[in-house]
């Protein structure tokens, strides 16, 4: 799906398959690829395990102004909103 976006939440490694780097990681997915390209980053491994059993937060920004630019973090608490910052250019 060419005009797409998607955020993966991955515990699971599916590697060769989709290049997952780990089986614990968040993603942000565009144009209906699930990986990424030779030489681009769309993924970012998530410390401690999102398998630990506790609640987990995510924000997503969206910013139209600049094609197809979306930052994502994640946080096992509420109220922290930088733990993980990872943004996906194309």
């Amino acid at each position: 799906m060419t005009n797409s976006a998607a955020v993966e939440f991955d515990i699971y490694n599916n590697s060769p398959l989709y290049n997952d780097p780990n089986g614990n990681h968040v993603g942000i997915d565009a144009g209906g690829a699930f990986d990424s390209a030779p030489g681009e980053t769309n993924t970012a491994p998530v410390s401690p395990s999102m398998k630990n059993g506790n609640r987990w937060f995510a924000w997503i920004d969206y910013d139209g102004s600049v094609w197809r630019r979306a930052s994502m973090r994640l946080a096992s608490d509420r109220a922290c909103r930088t733990f993980r910052d990872r943004q996906y250019h194309q």
